[in-house]
């Protein structure tokens, strides 16, 4: 039945008008120097009123919104660090006496995808719910993750970052390859993100986003989580049915012909055994295969959750600083909102803040959902089960494809704490952001949140992933602006601590202070 729906929605692809010559050689790319929207920002020109008659993720809808001249930006004066202080009111920061505890480059929902699977749907992309479905930006998300960490690296050069942190949709269809690609930008290791039949989409300018390049890696170690496009297929539904179709040459629902330029609509594709759907315990190995640098192996994921089938782990990421990172699943098995489950509440979570506690640690979480909002199997929210945790004091989250802090408890109350959602890297602002959680010596908590573009050089790969992903936003295919407020982008967060908490650990200062 479902077959029968999608080849009744097959729309006709046509071919871009770019080509190339075999052996030309792109244009040298120069990286800027780095900076972060305290000083600089990138705007997205106005989107269409309404949204354009053909979608830019085809060749034809493509070539209708460069002709209107879409894909623009101008870059705008920075913005300044918002203090919120709803939970210490009237709060100001100590002169002298603050150590920072945590520098993390948050990263989240790269969703880097398998264009030509047979598992696509993408004549479901539409402006609404299923705008995910097919992107323009799609072919060249790789490099815009590989400029995000370029960036995350050179401002790790004035604020030394500890780790980064991948809050989940890291590949874009619950997939092997997919996952190995993102694993590899992050590793620095050479991908050719190209599945099936080796393909080429060179383009007049000598670029070619599926041709083998070598990433330039994170400088630092990092961590991921897994989010719903990491364990079903499209992020919707379940694995049960699609592992055969995954291996198979028959896409129903719609997916790219890289042998043709621009990648037009087709329904029939070049099998590739590296395309097997992955459960829990695939996505736990999967993660421990990677090289031992930048590490750490496993990235968090342990050889217990490929025994047990799970995507949940706990961390003392920086050497003698007593702040615990403790991820969570809570992702749904089908089409479905994240939840947690009864079995992951008491078997995991619980158990895991009551023995940080109990060692006088700090503890942030993390999941591709945010937890304040999140719904609990039988009833009630997360959120009010943290905040019976005072030793909690942040969650760090994706999914939304959007910037977003929110306070969950009452002022100068110490169980309050703060929730903080990034943009994606794939969707417009396609930002990343700078975390530093910072022990002010007067029994509060300040979290300071920096976000940053990924640079993008002229002639580069970079450059194209940036305008296409603005095409998609200012066509109207993409509904969501994932700007955010000001206050939910360039912060400091103050908070109470909770009772006896005491450190030396840590640095001296804020480094957030010397970011650019």
């Amino acid at each position: 039945m479902l077959a029968a729906i999608l080849l009744a929605c097959r729309g006709e692809g046509s071919a871009t008008t770019h080509s190339g010559e075999e052996g030309c050689r792109p244009p040298d790319v120069d990286w800027p120097d780095a900076v972060t929207t305290l000083s600089e920002v990138w705007r997205s020109d106005t989107p269409l009123p309404e949204p354009a008659e053909l979608d830019p993720a085809w060749p034809e809808g493509l070539a209708a919104a460069e002709e209107m001249g879409l894909g623009g930006a101008v870059l705008a004066p920075g913005e300044p660090r918002t203090l919120r202080d709803e939970l210490v009111p009237g709060w100001t920061p100590p002169s002298a006496g603050r150590r920072s505890l945590w520098m993390v480059f948050h990263e989240t929902d790269a969703q880097i995808a398998d264009t030509e699977s047979p598992t696509r749907l993408a004549t479901t992309d539409l402006p609404s719910a299923t705008e995910a479905a097919a992107r323009a930006q799609e072919l060249f998300a790789i490099h815009a993750l590989d400029a995000l960490i370029r960036r995350a690296n050179q401002l790790s050069a004035f604020a030394p970052v500890d780790f980064g942190l991948a809050t989940g949709d890291d590949a874009d269809n619950n997939q092997r390859n997919e996952l190995r690609w993102f694993m590899a930008v992050w590793d620095g290791v050479p991908v050719r993100p190209d599945a099936g039949t080796d393909d080429t989409q060179l383009d007049a300018a000598c670029l070619d986003p599926i041709e083998l390049f070598e990433p330039v890696g994170a400088d630092f170690p990092w961590y991921a989580v897994a989010g719903n496009h990491d364990v079903l297929i499209q992020g919707n539904f379940g694995n049960d049915g699609f592992a055969d179709d995954a291996l198979g040459e028959a896409a129903f629902g719609g997916t790219r012909d890289l042998s043709l330029p621009g990648g037009p609509l087709a329904f029939v594709t070049d099998a590739d055994p590296e395309r097997v759907v992955m459960d829990r315990a695939d996505i736990a190995a999967t993660f421990l295969e990677g090289p031992a640098t930048p590490g750490p192996p496993g990235h968090g994921f342990t050889e217990q959750d490929v025994r047990d089938g799970s995507i949940v782990w706990s961390v003392l990421p920086v050497d003698g600083v007593p702040v615990r990172l403790i991820a969570v699943d809570a992702n749904p098995d089908g089409l479905s909102g994240g939840e947690l489950s009864i079995a992951e509440r008491d078997g995991w979570l619980i158990p895991q803040l009551e023995a940080a506690t109990a060692a006088g640690e700090l503890i942030v979480l993390t999941s591709h959902y945010a937890l304040g909002d999140l719904s609990m199997e039988g009833g009630g929210r997360l959120g009010d089960l943290l905040v019976a945790y005072p030793n909690v004091v942040l969650v760090l989250a994706g999914h939304t494809h959007e910037h977003r802090i929110r306070a969950f408890g009452t002022p100068d109350d110490p169980s309050a704490f703060w929730q903080i959602e990034t943009s994606s890297t794939v969707d417009w602002p396609g930002q990343g952001r700078m975390v530093e959680v910072v022990d002010n010596g007067d029994g509060t908590l300040s979290v300071l949140t920096t976000t940053f573009d990924y640079p993008t050089p002229p002639g580069s790969l970079a450059e194209r992933a940036a305008e296409l992903m603005r095409i998609d936003w200012q066509t109207g295919w993409r509904t969501d602006d994932g700007v955010g407020r000001v206050e939910d982008r360039n912060t400091e967060l103050v908070q109470r601590l909770p009772a006896g908490f005491s450190t030396t650990a840590g640095r001296a200062g804020v480094r957030s202070e010397a970011l650019p």
